[in-house]
């Protein structure tokens, strides 16, 4: 399961791009969010670890381009591998609520 963070970017950088046809830069991920860029940049990081999302700057270009000409990556940059988490997370809910009884509702409700 993604942290809160993680998935919040991931579900703007989906939406974002298929509603304008353009991934957002900083500012428009800084609106959004309500976060700071070295928190989004960590989580676009953390994002690109476990292959939900391509980012042309590695961790090591993205240091390289601060020492030497001030340049930072852009956002604008990133490709979308995965725009959801796995399946197996969504069957658990799914199964929860077919089930029918008031007592697995509740305990979706409490549990999640």
């Amino acid at each position: 399961m993604l942290p809160d963070l993680q998935r919040k970017l991931l579900r703007i950088l989906f939406n974002f791009s298929a509603q304008q046809r353009r991934m957002p830069n900083w500012p428009e991920l800084e609106r959004k969010t309500g976060r700071r860029k070295p928190e989004l940049a960590a989580a676009l990081g953390q994002l690109q670890e476990k292959g939900f999302i391509a980012w042309t700057w590695s961790a090591e270009t993205v240091r390289t381009l601060k020492r030497a000409a001030g340049h930072e990556p852009n956002p604008e940059d990133i490709v979308l591998l995965q725009s959801r988490e796995p399946e197996e997370r969504r069957t658990e809910t799914r199964q929860l609520f077919s089930q029918g009884n008031a007592e697995s509702r509740t305990r979706y409700w409490t549990q999640y």
